[in-house]
């Protein structure tokens, strides 16, 4: 790569710019080379488009070596240019991005198995086996369950967890109401069918979708797990995406309509939820036939998913009582849905869920976008966050959609939006990485140097104050989050809970903040708010350990990490 110091000034501020130049100076480039890094060394798994964090891993069978990796980097951006596209500074400032890309994915890629940790409320066995049912744990336990088990991906639901191991198995425990654990479950026959880790299976797909599956066996072939509150999805290896579950709104299940060729026979524990499709729920996972492409990444909100398609463009689908699906749905369809009265609005109600709410469909953007790229997307409560690059622009921009009451997406104001609408802050902040939780939102920029916050902050989430702010306290626009340490931190990536925030850094440390109560901030004493960033320091029995991902829930946390007793092994 050729790499320009006019460049590096007239793109970046001067605090970028420097910290990419000390980076540059300790960096090999021998690193660059063809085999420089070692696939062995970097394991099966990989990262994702943008952001590239290793833990969406949907591409992790196509990256072997770094001319690998080189090339995909460049196919992403292939036509990205900065500024006037006949000025003699394009090449330049796209190897300045393509390098700072490469430089962070690839000291990034090390072995990727790890074991699981757990902390927090455990109400509905979020803990599994490792607790007593009801009784919360401040201090990270260890999945005994799972040690062994090649995990290499992990995400929560509200009070459900899954995991994803090397083999492309889906394990998972928690809170089964509204079929959320993907498996019929009855604590009569078993007591502890939510407690104890167990492989989802019937992951198969439809003749009838869009996209034809060929792949042999899906349910060895699962990449990754969103959730909800009460649903689930996974995205295969074929880039086909699976549902379960209930999206629910004033105890009303809905869910999509089945596969053409499977018929709707779910499995319904009450008189209550049972109905035809898309009324109900669903215990067992059923192919997203409608997708209308592809899929490279998803994200699950409370009641609602996305999904990144193969050409770099976004759908949405669930349901949207504020704008959330980010599709210019109406106020006066959204009116029929949540108020339907009369047995013809009723009917209507179903038709809109059927035929809109529950078919994934692209998104809309405010102002316009034409060719463009999604590079990361995070749903949260009720708002949705999405890093996307336009053609033709150098830095990448931010978009939200959905709930604003606390000033979540981050535009200076607390009107909801709905369709995509621009975050002005995130225009010069090089934003790869989005997380969105109950009513804030994460950010972290490009360099892993920074990581900004917007939204509610009365709970401490947005990790801003040195107290927890008066109720209904909130920031309107992008605050960037300090952290005490004495040492230069890097992060990888981010995560949010209800009402709490996490980092993880490049060596493998965690830092969390926001509401406590239940213990989710892994801090084993320290009150009901860390209102800012705390390092976490123990693990299970005092083991030393590098976390690798860690994801939320409601109010307990979950995490993929290296214990130093297996990396001895």
């Amino acid at each position: 790569f050729s790499l320009s110091q006019s460049i590096n000034q007239s793109i970046m501020s001067d605090t970028k710019k420097r910290k990419i130049d000390e980076k540059r100076e300790t960096n090999d480039r021998s690193m660059y080379d063809s085999g420089a890094t070692s696939s062995s060394k970097r394991g099966k798994k990989a990262s994702k488009p943008g952001g590239f964090k290793p833990n969406n891993p949907f591409i992790r069978n196509q990256v072997t070596n770094s001319d690998n990796l080189q090339a995909l980097i460049f196919k992403r951006y292939e036509g990205c240019s900065c500024g006037d596209e006949n000025s003699s500074n394009t090449i330049e400032a796209n190897s300045l991005e393509m390098k700072r890309i490469l430089d962070k994915t690839i000291s990034k890629h090390e072995p990727s198995i790890g074991d699981v940790y757990f902390v927090g409320n455990n109400e509905s066995a979020q803990l599994g086996m490792s607790k007593e049912e009801g009784a919360p744990s401040s201090t990270f336990l260890l999945s005994g369950d799972l040690v062994g088990s090649e995990i290499v991906h992990v995400a929560t639901g509200s009070q459900s967890n899954f995991v994803v191991s090397r083999d492309g198995k889906v394990y998972d425990w928690g809170n089964s109401d509204m079929g959320a654990l993907g498996r019929r479950t009855d604590m009569e026959v078993d007591p502890n069918v939510e407690r104890k880790p167990t492989r989802i299976t019937g992951f198969n797909p439809s003749k009838s979708a869009i996209v034809r599956v060929t792949a042999s066996n899906e349910d060895s072939a699962i990449l990754q797990v969103a959730a909800g509150a009460t649903h689930g999805i996974a995205l295969s290896e074929s880039g086909a995406v699976y549902g379960w579950g209930a999206c629910v709104i004033d105890n009303k299940p809905w869910r999509p309509m089945p596969p053409k060729d499977f018929p709707d026979n779910d499995f319904t524990k009450t008189e209550l939820y049972k109905g035809k499709a898309p009324k109900g729920f669903r215990e067992e996972a059923r192919h997203l036939d409608q997708m209308p492409q592809k899929v490279h990444a998803i994200s699950a909100g409370q009641s609602m998913s996305a999904a990144i398609l193969a050409d770099g463009t976004l759908v949405t689908w669930g349901l949207d009582t504020c704008g959330e699906l980010g599709r210019g749905i109406t106020k006066d369809t959204r009116h029929i849905f949540m108020h339907a009265d009369t047995n013809e609005e009723k009917d209507e109600r179903t038709n809109i869920v059927m035929q809109q709410f529950m078919i994934p469909k692209p998104v809309m953007y405010s102002p316009m976008l034409s060719k463009h790229t999604v590079l990361d997307v995070s749903c949260g409560q009720s708002h949705m966050l999405v890093v996307v690059r336009p053609k033709g622009v150098y830095p990448t921009q931010v978009y939200g959609a959905g709930l604003n009451q606390y000033g979540q997406l981050g535009r200076g104001n607390t009107e909801n939006c709905d369709v995509l609408t621009l975050l002005p802050d995130s225009k010069d902040k090089y934003i790869v990485e989005v997380a969105a939780g109950q009513h804030h939102s994460l950010f972290l920029d490009i360099s892993g140097s920074y990581i900004y916050t917007c939204g509610r902050s009365d709970s401490g989430q947005l990790g801003i104050s040195d107290q927890a702010p008066p109720a209904g306290d909130m920031k309107t626009s992008l605050q960037m989050v300090a952290f005490d340490s004495d040492e230069d931190l890097e992060f990888k990536s981010i995560a949010a809970g209800e009402d709490h925030s996490l980092a993880v850094t490049k060596n493998g440390k965690l830092y969390s903040w926001g509401f406590g109560d239940e213990g989710q901030l892994g801090h084993s004493k320290g009150g009901m708010y860390q209102p800012r960033p705390t390092l976490v320091t123990k693990f299970g029995k005092g083991e030393q350990v590098a976390v690798m991902e860690a994801v939320g829930g409601a109010q307990h946390t979950m995490i993929l990490c290296q214990r130093e007793s297996s990396r001895k092994n």
